[in-house]
């Protein structure tokens, strides 16, 4: 975003912040991890009539609440503790307020005018997405989307955010961080970004997915499942939601993200390219690194091995 875009927008946003309120209750939410399908999916649900995308609201990039509560990366919160400073900003974003020029850049300046409703991109969130259902109010249920953790680290590996040199691990210093802890010898003996990446995949993922009440206090979805069905997976998410179909949606699905590296023309290259992108040693210890977890979603093969609509369905 150029600097006279900037400026502009955050001058927009000011008197977005005085002058109207979007509904707290009519946001919706969806947590993804990164390079897992989040921008495709939320342009595709912002074909809803009156939506504003939200673009990684906990980024920590120049995010002053955050860094004063240190907000981790992957913040994990357990359901019954209180973070009332965190619920708070959730809060008063949910209405428009505090929103900066970096959440908002996808939309256009009628969007933000116009917009009643948010979705909410979130990304490196789903260690507190149980907290997040149990303390804010919300009419939509939020989606939980995985991808295959070795096609999302192929991704990565193209994407110029991921190019640093490997650090050994170390426990981050942030509240709630016993779940690094209780991994930290093994996270310690990890040798490779690589390995360490899928790691924090299985952590914050078999974390919702072992929960009691995961799909049913959230949609739980696979993006292999929506590049292969988009319009059945889509219309599940709309029948959770009770809200109508746009018609301007089914041509929206067969557009790529605005972050896709290339048009998404080939699913079935979607899927597998992994396996040709890393080494077959990389994915031998990758694949040690998902038995650890006991992640059985996930294996050699590039497709889920279960439904994650059928869970507690």
């Amino acid at each position: 975003m150029n600097k006279v875009k900037h400026v502009s927008k955050s001058i927009l946003l000011k008197l977005i912040s005085i002058i109207k309120h979007y509904n707290k209750e009519e946001c919706f939410s969806i947590f993804c991890d990164p390079r897992g399908g989040s921008t495709w999916l939320a342009e595709m649900l912002a074909e809803i009539p009156n939506t504003v995308i939200i673009d990684e609201p906990f980024h920590l990039n120049n995010n002053l609440i955050l860094n004063e509560q240190k907000f981790g990366w992957r913040q994990f919160i357990p359901e019954d503790e209180e973070w009332n400073e965190i619920k708070n900003y959730i809060q008063r974003l949910s209405r428009g307020i505090g929103l900066t020029p970096e959440m908002v850049f996808r939309n256009s300046y009628t969007k933000l005018l116009e917009g009643n409703k948010l979705i909410n991109k979130i990304v490196r969130g789903k260690g507190f997405l149980p907290w997040y259902v149990s303390n804010i109010e919300h009419r939509f249920k939020p989606v939980f989307m995985i991808r295959h953790p070795f096609a999302m680290i192929s991704s990565m590996m193209k994407y110029g955010a991921w190019n640093y040199n490997y650090e050994p691990f170390i426990v981050p210093k942030t509240r709630y961080n016993s779940i690094y802890k209780s991994h930290r010898n093994f996270l310690e003996s990890l040798r490779s970004k690589e390995e360490q990446l899928v790691a924090l995949w299985c952590m914050q993922n078999q974390h919702v997915l072992q929960h009691p009440r995961n799909n049913l206090d959230w949609i739980s979805i696979s993006y292999e499942d929506l590049l292969l069905r988009p319009s059945e997976i889509l219309r599940e998410i709309f029948f959770e939601w009770n809200i109508e179909i746009p018609e301007s949606l089914e041509q929206k699905i067969k557009q790529p993200s605005t972050t896709s590296t290339k048009i998404r023309i080939d699913k079935e290259d979607q899927l597998i390219g992994w396996k040709t992108a890393l080494s077959p040693e990389m994915i031998s210890r990758l694949l040690h690194v998902l038995d650890y977890f006991d992640v059985d979603i996930y294996g050699n093969d590039p497709l889920p091995q279960y439904n994650l609509r059928k869970i507690n369905a």
